[in-house]
């Protein structure tokens, strides 16, 4: 997986993950504001990893990130596969970290 950074904005202090039907905030433990979010695979994770905190594990077909934790909200980045999320300390700043890529692969 390449790695990739995206802003996302805040005005519920959280990442919004989910789909269409049903969106999770997980929150960032800093509050509102515009931060970075790291989607990266678990090898490349290692660089950054002991500034993050771990937060949740997700799982799902198409899993959307979304730019924003409220109403006209855009995706960033869809997902398919097992992955964590983390939080940065002292920061909003926020990583998805693939731990098992599904894409291409039947279910």
């Amino acid at each position: 997986m390449e790695s990739r950074i995206f802003r996302y904005s805040c005005d519920c202090g959280s990442l919004a993950i989910g789909s269409p039907d049903c969106v999770t905030l997980v929150g960032n433990s800093v509050g509102d504001g515009t931060y970075s979010l790291f989607v990266t695979d678990r090898e490349d994770f290692k660089a950054i990893e002991e500034d993050f905190v771990f937060v949740t594990t997700c799982r799902g077909k198409a899993v959307t990130v979304y730019d924003y934790d409220c109403e006209g909200a855009e995706p960033l980045c869809t997902l398919s596969g097992r992955f964590a999320v983390y939080r940065r300390k002292e920061s909003g700043d926020m990583a998805v970290v693939m731990w098992e890529d599904w894409t291409g692969r039947d279910e």
